[in-house]
């Protein structure tokens, strides 16, 4: 306890504030309280760096708060103030928010009818107040929308005479000359001039883009071309031996964050001598709704587990070193088309239809750095405890199948800009439902079943032992009549 002071017809004590330990996460300053009321009046709180916080020397937040209706005290201004540095590089700055149009109303007297609760209150108390809160969490759902924050289409497009008219606290000199450099670099930036004269300088290639990838960019035209890098350029397997492998991509881009992407794939073995090549097309039609539309086919090398858990690179290291060949692949002619959208808030759904026509392959090349390793590659095929020497890969086939997803985010909330959306963290764990279906068709299609798989995953804040992630899932085949080793669970 600091002492008080009369404000008005309001006492209000000043007390100061302290971590029980200096080198907590926990504010120092002083905290302001109304008497008898209990209503925060006003703070000065404030971080230094020997509270464990990286990069600041010091944050300070300040808020005013005023009577808003009866007891009920709001904030009406806050502030934060911070210094501090990386890498020898200094720097302040601050943050000033006013708050003002409160409405501050019941819940249920916010909606246009009213509910009527029938139980008297006098009669049943707690039958009258269980009704209430039913009434009231259903009015929430109506007024609280899942919209955390909505920037207008026109909030970057008003003039000075109208931002000096509704502005509480006046620039100052030196953040109106900002704004005005800002703005003009602004101008110049958006330009075409600016563009063209910036891409030159940018798509010069250089040594170390043309190892790791170039890109060449059309800003003014929103066009951006990707070249391979020739550090990927060529890994090694035992199926295909040496393989150079070259993938390009073409983007264009649209207002509101549509675009198209084309992405061609080559690639060439040199012990087994197939050449195979696929592309893939993808179509964002809407950035709010995360809609898309994804074409892809073509003659392809592809590894038994959809996710391909072995990387090319660290493939070709074990294969060269420790004579691992732990990718294990087959060939296929494909076509594939999908759907993707948001269903609604929270939910997003999935269709697609895969066709392929898939082919064994087998190991054609046993090189390794080190001849002085005398055990053998595994062959490539399926590793089961089934297998032997006559049945350990699978047998040509072709399937036609169905796969729908749907993705829950449970209270999810969302930002909208004029132009995006973007999808806050949610507190509650995500669930994910997985649905395969394989149809057969004689002569067309020769698998049969139906695969389905639940995922629940989420994380557990810890404090300050940091945050815990978690995956649960499960799954299993309904109807198995024929399933191929590339469709089981790996």
């Amino acid at each position: 306890m600091l002492g008080a002071y009369k404000e008005g017809d309001y006492l209000v004590n000043k007390i100061l504030v302290t971590p029980k330990r200096k080198a907590d996460p926990c504010f120092s300053g002083v905290l302001s309280i109304v008497e008898n009321n209990w209503n925060i009046h006003s703070l000065e709180l404030y971080l230094t760096k020997s509270n464990g916080i990286q990069y600041i020397d010091t944050l300070k937040v300040t808020q005013i708060f005023v009577p808003i209706q009866n007891d009920l005290w709001l904030p009406t201004q806050q502030r934060y103030d911070a210094n501090g540095g990386v890498l020898g590089i200094k720097g302040d700055g601050y943050y000033l928010g006013i708050f003002k149009n409160y409405k501050v109303n019941d819940i249920l007297g916010m909606l246009p009818s009213k509910p009527v609760i029938k139980t008297d209150s006098l009669k049943a108390p707690k039958k009258f107040e269980k009704e209430r809160k039913k009434e009231e969490k259903t009015a929430e759902k109506k007024i609280f929308t899942p919209e955390v924050l909505k920037v207008e289409e026109t909030a970057n497009q008003h003039s000075d005479a109208y931002w000096d008219s509704v502005r509480p606290v006046p620039l100052t000199e030196l953040e109106i000359k900002d704004y005005h450099i800002k703005d003009s670099i602004q101008v110049i930036r958006d330009s075409k001039e600016f563009k063209d004269s910036t891409d030159k300088n940018v798509n010069k290639p250089s040594f170390v883009s043309v190892l790791t990838g170039y890109t060449l960019r059309k800003q003014y035209k929103k066009i951006q071309v990707d070249f391979p890098s020739l550090i990927n350029l060529v890994n090694y397997n035992t199926v295909e031996g040496c393989n150079l492998q070259m993938k390009f991509g073409i983007r264009k881009e649209w207002k509101n964050r549509m675009f198209v992407l084309f992405e061609p794939v080559f690639r060439f073995g040199i012990s087994n001598l197939h050449f195979n090549s696929m592309a893939k097309l993808t179509v964002r039609t809407s950035q709010i709704h995360e809609e898309y539309v994804t074409v892809s086919g073509g003659k392809f090398v592809s590894q038994f587990n959809e996710a391909k858990p072995q990387l090319e690179f660290g493939n070709t290291w074990q294969s060269l070193v420790f004579k691992n060949n732990f990718m294990k692949l087959y060939e296929q002619y494909f076509a594939k088309i999908s759907y993707a959208r948001e269903i609604y808030n929270g939910i997003d759904g999935s269709v697609a239809l895969n066709y392929a026509q898939r082919m064994p392959l087998e190991n054609t090349n046993h090189f390794s750095f080190f001849k002085s390793i005398k055990k053998d590659y595994k062959r490539n095929g399926m590793d089961l405890p089934t297998t032997n020497s006559e049945n350990y890969n699978f047998a040509q086939h072709n399937s036609f199948r169905v796969d729908v997803k749907l993705h829950f985010t449970f209270d999810q909330k969302y930002i909208t800009r004029p132009d995006s959306r973007f999808r806050t963290s949610s507190k509650y764990p995500e669930l994910l439902i997985i649905y395969k279906k394989s149809i057969y068709a004689k002569g067309f299609s020769d698998l049969n079943f139906d695969y389905l798989e639940g995922q629940l995953e989420g994380k557990i804040p810890m404090k300050l032992f940091g945050t815990m992630h978690y995956r649960f899932g499960g799954g299993g085949f309904p109807n198995h009549t024929r399933v191929e080793f590339p469709d089981y669970k790996h």
